[in-house]
Protein backbone atom coordinates (compact mmCIF):
# COMPACT_ATOMS: atom_id res chain seq x y z
CA UNK A 1 0.00 0.00 0.00
CA UNK A 2 3.05 2.35 0.95
CA UNK A 3 4.61 1.78 -2.17
CA UNK A 4 1.46 2.45 -4.18
CA UNK A 5 0.52 5.34 -2.70
CA UNK A 6 4.73 6.48 -3.07
CA UNK A 7 4.33 5.62 -6.64
CA UNK A 8 1.08 8.10 -7.28
CA UNK A 9 2.87 10.84 -5.67
CA UNK A 10 5.70 10.66 -7.60
CA UNK A 11 3.82 9.99 -10.83
CA UNK A 12 2.02 13.33 -9.86
CA UNK A 13 5.24 15.39 -8.79
CA UNK A 14 6.54 14.52 -12.25
CA UNK A 15 3.69 15.29 -13.77
CA UNK A 16 3.51 18.95 -11.55
CA UNK A 17 7.34 19.09 -12.89
CA UNK A 18 6.36 18.24 -16.93
CA UNK A 19 3.53 20.65 -16.99
CA UNK A 20 5.47 23.24 -15.25
CA UNK A 21 8.41 23.14 -17.58
CA UNK A 22 6.44 23.34 -20.17
CA UNK A 23 5.35 27.15 -20.03
CA UNK A 24 8.70 28.33 -19.15
CA UNK A 25 9.98 26.43 -22.25
CA UNK A 26 7.44 27.91 -24.12
CA UNK A 27 7.89 31.01 -23.17
CA UNK A 28 11.88 31.04 -23.82
CA UNK A 29 11.29 29.58 -27.31
CA UNK A 30 8.99 32.94 -27.74
CA UNK A 31 11.37 35.38 -25.92
CA UNK A 32 14.17 33.86 -28.75
CA UNK A 33 11.47 34.54 -31.58
CA UNK A 34 11.18 38.04 -30.24
CA UNK A 35 14.90 38.53 -29.99
CA UNK A 36 15.72 37.55 -33.50
CA UNK A 37 13.01 39.48 -34.70
CA UNK A 38 14.38 43.02 -33.33
CA UNK A 39 18.05 41.65 -34.35
CA UNK A 40 16.53 42.00 -37.55
CA UNK A 41 14.97 45.46 -37.46
CA UNK A 42 17.69 46.60 -35.61
CA UNK A 43 19.62 45.33 -38.79
CA UNK A 44 17.30 46.71 -41.28
CA UNK A 45 17.25 50.23 -39.22
CA UNK A 46 20.96 49.94 -39.42
CA UNK A 47 20.85 49.49 -42.84
CA UNK A 48 18.89 52.58 -43.86
CA UNK A 49 20.73 54.78 -41.56
CA UNK A 50 23.32 53.70 -43.40
CA UNK A 51 21.70 54.30 -46.74
CA UNK A 52 20.18 57.86 -45.85
CA UNK A 53 23.70 58.66 -45.08
CA UNK A 54 24.69 57.34 -48.76
CA UNK A 55 22.34 59.50 -50.38
CA UNK A 56 22.84 62.71 -48.10
CA UNK A 57 26.33 62.48 -49.14
CA UNK A 58 25.56 61.96 -52.85
CA UNK A 59 22.98 65.28 -52.50
CA UNK A 60 26.13 66.98 -50.95
CA UNK A 61 28.22 66.02 -53.91
CA UNK A 62 25.56 66.66 -56.16
CA UNK A 63 25.08 70.16 -54.95
CA UNK A 64 28.70 71.36 -54.85
CA UNK A 65 29.24 69.92 -58.13
CA UNK A 66 26.20 71.57 -60.01
CA UNK A 67 26.86 75.10 -59.62
CA UNK A 68 30.77 74.27 -60.59
CA UNK A 69 29.28 72.39 -63.91
CA UNK A 70 27.13 75.22 -64.27
CA UNK A 71 30.21 78.22 -63.84
CA UNK A 72 31.94 75.92 -65.96
CA UNK A 73 29.45 75.83 -68.64
CA UNK A 74 29.50 79.68 -68.55
CA UNK A 75 33.09 80.13 -68.63
CA UNK A 76 33.22 77.77 -71.80
CA UNK A 77 30.36 80.25 -73.17
CA UNK A 78 32.19 83.21 -72.14
CA UNK A 79 35.35 82.16 -73.78
CA UNK A 80 33.42 80.63 -77.30
CA UNK A 81 31.86 84.70 -77.55
CA UNK A 82 35.63 85.79 -76.93
CA UNK A 83 36.89 83.67 -79.23
CA UNK A 84 34.14 84.50 -81.76
CA UNK A 85 34.49 88.22 -81.01
CA UNK A 86 38.32 87.77 -82.04
CA UNK A 87 37.68 86.19 -85.09
CA UNK A 88 35.39 88.79 -86.15
CA UNK A 89 37.27 91.93 -85.19
CA UNK A 90 40.74 90.17 -87.18
CA UNK A 91 38.05 89.17 -90.32
CA UNK A 92 37.01 93.15 -89.84
CA UNK A 93 40.54 94.57 -89.53
CA UNK A 94 41.78 91.90 -92.53
CA UNK A 95 38.73 93.26 -94.51
CA UNK A 96 39.59 97.10 -93.60
CA UNK A 97 43.37 96.61 -95.01
CA UNK A 98 42.26 94.96 -97.69
CA UNK A 99 39.76 97.97 -98.94
CA UNK A 100 42.62 100.25 -98.22
CA UNK A 101 44.90 98.69 -100.93
CA UNK A 102 42.43 98.37 -103.43
CA UNK A 103 41.24 100.82 -106.32
CA UNK A 104 38.79 103.54 -105.62
CA UNK A 105 36.02 101.81 -108.35
CA UNK A 106 36.83 98.10 -107.27
CA UNK A 107 35.67 99.33 -104.30
CA UNK A 108 32.16 101.48 -105.78
CA UNK A 109 31.83 98.83 -107.72
CA UNK A 110 31.77 96.17 -104.42
CA UNK A 111 29.92 98.98 -102.48
CA UNK A 112 26.92 98.82 -104.97
CA UNK A 113 26.66 94.72 -104.78
CA UNK A 114 26.72 94.94 -101.03
CA UNK A 115 24.11 97.68 -100.99
CA UNK A 116 22.48 96.28 -103.41
CA UNK A 117 22.12 92.48 -101.68
CA UNK A 118 21.03 94.31 -98.48
CA UNK A 119 17.39 95.24 -97.55
CA UNK A 120 16.94 98.76 -98.46
CA UNK A 121 15.07 99.50 -94.76
CA UNK A 122 15.92 97.84 -91.95
CA UNK A 123 13.45 99.04 -89.06
CA UNK A 124 15.65 100.70 -85.56
CA UNK A 125 16.29 99.05 -83.00
CA UNK A 126 13.76 99.90 -80.30
CA UNK A 127 16.10 99.17 -77.73
CA UNK A 128 18.25 101.83 -79.40
CA UNK A 129 18.69 105.60 -77.37
CA UNK A 130 16.58 107.61 -79.46
CA UNK A 131 18.55 111.06 -81.27
CA UNK A 132 16.04 113.45 -82.13
CA UNK A 133 14.16 116.09 -79.84
CA UNK A 134 11.35 115.91 -82.62
CA UNK A 135 8.89 112.75 -83.63
CA UNK A 136 10.45 110.56 -86.22
CA UNK A 137 11.31 110.93 -89.63
CA UNK A 138 7.86 110.18 -92.01
CA UNK A 139 9.97 108.61 -94.93
CA UNK A 140 12.03 105.76 -94.70
CA UNK A 141 15.48 106.70 -96.08
CA UNK A 142 16.46 104.53 -97.70
CA UNK A 143 14.93 104.12 -100.29
CA UNK A 144 14.38 108.06 -100.10
CA UNK A 145 16.95 110.43 -100.08
CA UNK A 146 16.04 111.70 -97.21
CA UNK A 147 13.68 110.89 -94.08
CA UNK A 148 11.97 114.05 -93.66
CA UNK A 149 10.04 116.59 -95.73
CA UNK A 150 12.34 119.83 -96.53
CA UNK A 151 11.68 122.77 -97.49
CA UNK A 152 14.45 123.79 -100.43
CA UNK A 153 17.07 121.62 -98.59
CA UNK A 154 16.54 123.60 -95.19
CA UNK A 155 17.90 121.52 -92.16
CA UNK A 156 15.56 119.83 -89.79
CA UNK A 157 15.59 121.50 -86.55
CA UNK A 158 16.41 119.04 -83.51
CA UNK A 159 17.42 116.48 -85.77
CA UNK A 160 21.52 115.14 -85.95
CA UNK A 161 21.96 115.11 -89.39
CA UNK A 162 23.24 111.72 -89.80
CA UNK A 163 22.73 110.66 -93.80
CA UNK A 164 23.01 107.35 -94.48
CA UNK A 165 26.17 106.30 -96.65
CA UNK A 166 25.42 105.84 -100.05
CA UNK A 167 27.94 103.26 -102.42
CA UNK A 168 29.83 106.75 -103.24
CA UNK A 169 30.59 107.79 -99.69
CA UNK A 170 30.62 103.95 -98.63
CA UNK A 171 33.72 103.47 -100.79
CA UNK A 172 35.21 106.64 -100.05
CA UNK A 173 34.92 105.60 -96.20
CA UNK A 174 37.04 102.91 -96.80
CA UNK A 175 39.68 104.08 -98.71
CA UNK A 176 42.84 106.24 -97.24
CA UNK A 177 41.47 109.10 -95.48
CA UNK A 178 38.04 107.48 -95.36
CA UNK A 179 37.93 108.44 -91.17
CA UNK A 180 38.50 112.00 -92.00
CA UNK A 181 36.15 112.08 -94.52
CA UNK A 182 33.45 110.89 -91.77
CA UNK A 183 34.81 113.79 -89.12
CA UNK A 184 34.08 116.56 -91.70
CA UNK A 185 30.44 115.48 -92.10
CA UNK A 186 30.60 115.59 -95.66
CA UNK A 187 28.67 114.22 -97.65
CA UNK A 188 28.31 113.08 -101.95
CA UNK A 189 25.33 111.37 -103.35
CA UNK A 190 22.96 111.69 -105.69
CA UNK A 191 20.92 109.84 -108.49
CA UNK A 192 20.37 109.37 -112.16
CA UNK A 193 17.10 109.15 -113.34
CA UNK A 194 15.50 108.02 -116.91
CA UNK A 195 12.10 107.19 -118.31
CA UNK A 196 10.26 106.78 -121.67
CA UNK A 197 6.59 107.09 -123.08
CA UNK A 198 4.71 105.78 -125.68
CA UNK A 199 1.82 108.50 -126.72
CA UNK A 200 -0.53 109.14 -129.45
CA UNK A 201 0.73 112.57 -129.74
CA UNK A 202 3.42 113.49 -132.06
CA UNK A 203 6.06 116.33 -132.19
CA UNK A 204 4.81 119.44 -134.33
CA UNK A 205 7.20 121.34 -136.62
CA UNK A 206 7.34 123.89 -133.94
CA UNK A 207 7.87 122.20 -130.85
CA UNK A 208 8.89 118.67 -129.96
CA UNK A 209 6.69 119.33 -126.97
CA UNK A 210 3.73 117.10 -128.18
CA UNK A 211 2.84 115.98 -124.46
CA UNK A 212 1.69 119.41 -123.39
CA UNK A 213 0.53 120.56 -120.98
CA UNK A 214 1.40 116.75 -119.27
CA UNK A 215 4.86 118.06 -117.42
CA UNK A 216 8.34 115.48 -117.13
CA UNK A 217 7.23 112.93 -120.10
CA UNK A 218 6.64 116.03 -122.55
CA UNK A 219 8.22 114.52 -125.72
CA UNK A 220 6.34 111.65 -126.92
CA UNK A 221 7.38 108.11 -127.64
CA UNK A 222 11.14 108.49 -126.80
CA UNK A 223 13.65 107.40 -123.67
CA UNK A 224 14.15 110.55 -121.70
CA UNK A 225 17.81 111.29 -119.26
CA UNK A 226 15.29 113.05 -116.83
CA UNK A 227 17.78 113.74 -113.80
CA UNK A 228 21.66 113.62 -113.11
CA UNK A 229 21.17 115.15 -109.79
CA UNK A 230 24.98 115.68 -107.34
CA UNK A 231 24.67 116.76 -103.78
CA UNK A 232 27.90 117.87 -101.92
CA UNK A 233 26.26 118.88 -98.74
CA UNK A 234 27.36 119.07 -94.55
CA UNK A 235 24.22 118.82 -92.87
CA UNK A 236 24.46 120.59 -89.43
CA UNK A 237 23.81 118.52 -86.01
CA UNK A 238 20.63 120.73 -85.48
CA UNK A 239 20.49 117.91 -82.20
CA UNK A 240 22.35 119.20 -79.86
CA UNK A 241 22.26 122.21 -77.93
CA UNK A 242 26.09 123.45 -76.67
CA UNK A 243 27.30 124.48 -79.86
CA UNK A 244 26.82 126.32 -82.63
CA UNK A 245 27.14 123.81 -85.82
CA UNK A 246 27.27 124.99 -89.53
CA UNK A 247 26.57 123.12 -92.81
CA UNK A 248 26.25 123.51 -96.69
CA UNK A 249 24.82 122.25 -100.11
CA UNK A 250 25.85 122.17 -103.50
CA UNK A 251 23.61 120.73 -106.20
CA UNK A 252 24.05 120.15 -109.69
CA UNK A 253 21.36 118.87 -112.41
CA UNK A 254 21.50 117.79 -115.75
CA UNK A 255 18.57 116.49 -118.13
CA UNK A 256 15.67 116.97 -118.94
CA UNK A 257 13.78 117.87 -115.93
CA UNK A 258 16.10 120.65 -114.78
CA UNK A 259 13.17 123.07 -116.16
CA UNK A 260 10.88 122.13 -113.27
CA UNK A 261 13.23 121.75 -110.46
CA UNK A 262 15.61 124.99 -110.39
CA UNK A 263 15.07 128.42 -109.04
CA UNK A 264 15.34 130.81 -111.80
CA UNK A 265 18.14 133.37 -110.62
CA UNK A 266 21.53 133.03 -110.07
CA UNK A 267 23.66 131.30 -112.74
CA UNK A 268 20.51 130.40 -114.32
CA UNK A 269 19.91 131.16 -118.25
Amino acid sequence: MKKCLITIVSAIFIAAVTHAQEPSEDLTAEQQQLAQRKAELDAREKALNEREKKLAKEERATANSTPRSHEKEKAKARHEQAKADSKEEQTKAARVEKKLHEPFFKRLDEAFLEQLGTPAYTPPDPNAPYTRRIPPAPFDAPPFPSGDWQINGTPIIGDPGQLYSYPLMQAIYEGPGGQAWKDSKVQIYGWVNFSGNISTSHPSKTSQNGNFPLVYDIRPNQMELNQVVLYIERVPDENQTDHIDWGFRLSGVYGLDYRFMISRGWFSS
